[in-house]
């Protein structure tokens, strides 16, 4: 299960620290939610246990972007996809969009990885679509430790991503559907990922 990177190489953690300090574009900082203490030193390290949930639609970037930010922040990398059952990798990959019955086990098993991550772990990054409402509140365990990061991309930047993939269940027809099921947040931290992938990361950590 390979999924195309976005093109352009991350920069440095001390890069990525420079330009989160001098860019705010791109970047809903006044949504409502925890604000992250950093440690002064290198790599940047959340001061507490978090668990920071990329979402957006499939193509926005979400694997991508989590391991760069994660890399950026010393934190551990999530992967939601690989929480899926068996059956619900073959619906997607035979083009069937998955509805909520098919996301009721999946969402349940993620809270209980996130309780346990809160309690034992020091910054985990997950990469999940998170789309309606009611998915991101399944998430939000503790609302002071868990943060939502909207990766916010226009329909047909995404679907360019998606065609370009190689060897991965989802496909680029599905799209539609998840669009048609996304309900934007208005309590994350909100960024333009139609950027490149060091733009965003930078945006990213001047957000959080």
């Amino acid at each position: 299960m390979s999924k195309q990177p976005l093109e352009t190489a991350a920069p440095g953690v001390a890069a990525t620290r420079a330009q989160a300090a001098t860019r705010g574009r791109g970047v809903d900082a006044s949504a409502p939610g925890p604000r992250l203490v950093v440690d002064a030193a290198a790599p940047v390290r959340l001061a507490h246990r978090v668990v920071i949930v990329v979402m957006g639609v499939s193509g926005a970037g979400k694997t991508t972007i989590g391991l760069r930010l994660a890399a950026a922040l010393g934190a551990r990398f999530v992967d939601a996809d690989d929480f899926h059952p068996p059956e619900s990798r073959a619906k997607m990959a035979a083009g069937v969009p998955l509805d909520d019955a098919d996301r009721a086990p999946w969402l349940h098993t993620l809270s209980a990885e996130i309780d346990g991550w809160l309690h034992h772990e020091g910054a985990v990054v997950l990469a999940c679509s998170a789309l309606r409402a009611v998915h991101r509140a399944a998430l939000r365990r503790d609302p002071s430790h868990v943060v939502f990061v909207y990766l916010q991309i226009t329909p047909a930047v995404a679907r360019a991503r998606l065609l370009a993939r190689r060897d991965h269940y989802f496909k680029a027809d599905l799209l539609e559907s998840q669009l048609a099921t996304l309900e934007e947040p208005d309590d994350a931290v909100t960024v333009d990922a139609d950027q490149p992938v060091e733009a965003i990361v930078a945006d990213i950590v001047a957000g959080l």
